[in-house]
């Protein structure tokens, strides 16, 4: 009985010496990704399954302040540092594309899908295509997903802008209170 205690016990110090080390999976590199079309491509890293992209809307500075500390929106709020400058975003994305893996090259690549903003918590919105997704600034987020030995990676992170021309405004409706 001993010896079984006690190869147990080396066995679980084994155990434990082996994942000192990080277990989380490299962060991708060379990430592309086309605003005009909404195609990404990246490298993918040793030991990763399956790849997440996620394309999120950059909240303005002055949104996030007017948070109140204890409101539980403020815990919606992802803060990146993307090119050594902090952007903020709410946890719900606008397109994504999930479970993704390399190509024979090494490389992951596609198309963004993207989805019209829905209230409901039930379900999301429509389908739309890349050119009608709202004109502002974005951060196009890729990590490889985590697997049963590797956490998930670090974001490899791109901010961009989708820019235009906004429609002339054909009427304009109000109304006049009495009060």
């Amino acid at each position: 009985m001993k010896k079984h205690t006690l190869f147990s016990a080396l066995l679980a110090c084994f155990v434990l010496a082996g994942c000192g080390g990080s277990n989380k999976l490299a962060t991708p590199t060379e990430f592309e990704y086309t605003v005009a079309t909404g195609a990404f491509k990246f490298k993918g890293v040793e030991n990763a399954e399956t790849y997440t992209i996620n394309v999120y809307e950059v909240l303005p500075d002055a949104l996030v302040a007017s948070l109140a500390t204890g409101d539980t929106t403020k815990k919606e709020v992802i803060t990146y540092n993307v090119d050594g400058k902090d952007v903020n975003v709410w946890q719900c994305s606008i397109g994504s594309r999930a479970s993704m893996k390399a190509g024979t090259d090494g490389y992951i690549s596609n198309k963004i899908a993207y989805y019209s903003y829905s209230s409901s918590a039930m379900s999301g919105g429509s389908p739309i295509s890349c050119a009608d997704t709202p004109l502002t600034d974005y951060v196009a987020v890729a990590m490889a997903s985590k697997t049963d030995t590797h956490a998930a990676s670090d974001p490899a992170l791109i901010s961009f802008r989708h820019t235009g021309t906004l429609a002339t405004p054909s009427s304009i409706t109000y109304t006049i209170s009495d009060e």
